[in-house]
């Protein structure tokens, strides 16, 4: 079972992710924004973070940029509805992005991708 922290300042897009990572046998830990994030991942052992971009007291770019200078090397998925996500998240090093609102096939294909393992049929 991974672990994976998802950090969004939307409660309803946090209630939907934990459901859905949950029901795909997934250990969930929750984050409602940046500082939160930064606290759990930096004191958690995790497999990947699901990172939205816009959150408030640390955005997700703060975040990754934060997590690498403290030497957290899990990876993580970066999140927006921004039209320029690809360019930040290549900006940023993230080992990948998702559009939202989401597409749950891709992104549970994208989180399969970044844990190392072909999604199931």
């Amino acid at each position: 079972m991974s672990k994976i922290l998802i950090a969004d300042d939307d409660p309803d897009v946090l209630d939907c992710l934990a459901i859905f990572f949950e029901d795909e046998q997934h250990d969930v830990l929750l984050a409602s924004n940046g500082e939160e994030a930064l606290a759990v991942a930096t004191t958690t052992a995790l497999d990947l973070i699901v990172l939205d971009l816009m959150m408030p007291l640390a955005n997700g770019g703060e975040v990754v940029r934060a997590l690498r200078s403290a030497k957290v090397e899990t990876p993580i998925l970066l999140a927006s509805a921004d039209p320029a996500l690809r360019a930040k998240a290549k900006e940023l090093g993230v080992q990948g992005h998702i559009a939202k609102p989401y597409d749950f096939d891709a992104l549970l294909e994208k989180v399969e991708a970044c844990l190392g393992r072909a999604a199931a049929p």
